[in-house]
């Protein structure tokens, strides 16, 4: 609330009022830069649950190491906004993650904010999509704890049907070189798949328990 309100007051505060300006012109181009567009509708293809199976090369030549993982992105605000929570695991621990992510009309790119259980810092990116509009680019930086320094980052994300979509992150040097550390591939979950699974689970409990009562 309060950054809608410091960002609004100045916005009318610089118009002229010779020229007819009012509060009620700034609220409507505010109304209108709010409204969910046809990049929004892009990303909202992403909306749902899904299985990730994750690929991570952790150095150059050094074998990759892979793991599986569930994904869950959820609209916010109208569509405006998405949210994915990531669960899995990084080199044998549980990893968590939350991201939101959409597109800024303003600014015109596409934008990004992610926390995680493996890091205090907040990573945020920046990018655009390619003229098909299926392959968007971000950039962006992360602080590595193992080499005590920044470390810029551009991130591929292509999404061209409801039924899955891959990720994949590089590490930039400085030189310009690029070097792909993480692959996602996310495959949807089907409606009733997750309910049958948790109900298998609860059986296989059961039969357990009743085993254990047995002996």
């Amino acid at each position: 609330f309060h950054v809608a309100v410091a960002s609004f007051a100045p916005a009318y505060a610089q118009e002229d009022p010779a020229a007819g300006a009012s509060p009620q012109d700034a609220m409507k181009a505010y109304l209108e830069l709010s409204k969910p567009g046809p990049e929004h509708k892009k990303l909202s293809m992403m909306v749902g649950n899904w299985t990730v199976a994750a690929t991570m090369h952790m150095a150059p030549g050094a074998p990759p190491m892979t793991s599986e993982a569930t994904s869950s992105v959820r609209p916010l605000m109208g569509g405006r906004y998405f949210r994915e929570t990531y669960n899995g695991e990084m080199m044998g621990v549980k990893f968590s993650g939350i991201g939101v992510f959409g597109y800024d009309k303003g600014s015109k790119k596409y934008v990004s904010s992610w926390i995680d259980s493996m890091s205090t810092g907040l990573m945020n990116s920046e990018g655009t999509a390619d003229t098909s509009g299926d392959v968007i680019t971000y950039f962006g930086e992360y602080f590595d704890p193992m080499r005590q320094q920044v470390v810029k980052t551009k991130y591929v994300l292509k999404v061209k049907n409801r039924k899955s979509h891959t990720a994949a992150m590089y590490e930039v040097a400085a030189d310009g070189s690029e070097r792909k550390t993480v692959e996602l591939v996310y495959t949807r979950v089907a409606k009733g798949e997750g309910a049958k699974k948790q109900g298998a689970k609860k059986q296989g409990a059961k039969k357990q328990g009743a085993k254990k009562q047995g002996a």
